[in-house]
């Protein structure tokens, strides 16, 4: 692996992990990155959640929760409502490139 493949991997954990350190932080903004790495990374949290309901309490992923979904998803409600109101005021913030004419 070469240096700048290690610093590309590093940059996609830190962005996918600053919400979860930043999770009652609903002032400032949030990069385009940050909010779709730490999206992603919420979706496979989640996928591993269903797969460990599935795997280890038996239980049909689709009738009724359980166990390891209700925990990730009670861990990872605040973290992505506060990125979500970060992003949207980032959004909010940039300028317009596309002018409408009448």
């Amino acid at each position: 692996m070469t240096a700048e493949t290690e610093e590309r991997w590093v940059a996609i954990a830190a962005h996918a992990t600053r919400p979860l350190l930043l999770y009652a932080r609903f002032s400032g903004r949030a990069s385009r990155e940050e909010f779709g790495w730490f999206l992603l990374a919420a979706l496979l949290m989640l996928a591993t959640s269903y797969l460990l309901d599935w795997l280890i309490l038996s239980s049909s992923a689709w009738a009724h929760p359980d166990f390891f979904r209700l925990s990730s998803m009670a861990l990872l409600l605040s973290p992505t409502l506060a990125v979500t109101v970060r992003r949207l005021r980032d959004i909010a913030s940039e300028p317009r490139s596309v002018q409408c004419k009448e």
